[in-house]
């Protein structure tokens, strides 16, 4: 501010901030194998999230960043990946198919942050060749828990 007795100039450090919603991607380092089949996901998102939701398309989820999934039955699985942080939210939803990958973005809007959602084709897909069904989880389990009592008796006599 310039006046007839001089000259006054103020700075304040990091009065405005502009910060950006953070954009959701991930990576799949397998996607087509025989079940079960387990999948390492990578989120490469940008804008720095803070929080992570994934979907796994088969009834399971994960808070987790960089999730490890089990697939234990044969199909193809739909995975949808949120990211946010104190400035919004995004998701990506990759389909498993065989088609090729097709990009689009959808924007929408909340009155809290922008969002934006981008669907994209992947392929996830355990191999289609004829097998029998795995033992479920918890038949496993059961099974594990048999063998140890039985093997514990045999060690206290």
């Amino acid at each position: 501010m310039a006046t007839a007795n001089g000259q006054d100039t103020t700075s304040k450090a990091n009065l405005i901030v502009a910060t950006l919603a953070p954009v959701a991607d991930f990576k799949a380092d397998r996607q087509l194998g025989k079940a079960p089949f387990v999948v390492r996901f990578t989120d490469i998102s940008t804008n720095t999230p803070t929080k992570w939701s994934w979907d796994f398309g088969n009834g399971t989820s994960s808070s987790d960043q960089n999730p490890q999934h089990m697939y234990i039955n044969e199909g193809s699985y739909d995975v949808r990946f949120t990211v946010s942080n104190q400035y919004g939210r995004d998701s990506v939803f990759k389909t498993g198919s065989s088609a090729p990958a097709v990009s689009t973005t959808v924007p929408t809007a909340t009155p809290e942050a922008p969002v934006a959602t981008v669907t994209q084709a992947v392929t996830i897909v355990p191999t289609t060749s004829a097998t029998k069904a795995p033992l479920s989880p918890i038949v496993m389990v059961i099974a594990l828990g048999i063998t140890f009592l039985a093997v514990s008796g045999r060690c206290r006599k």
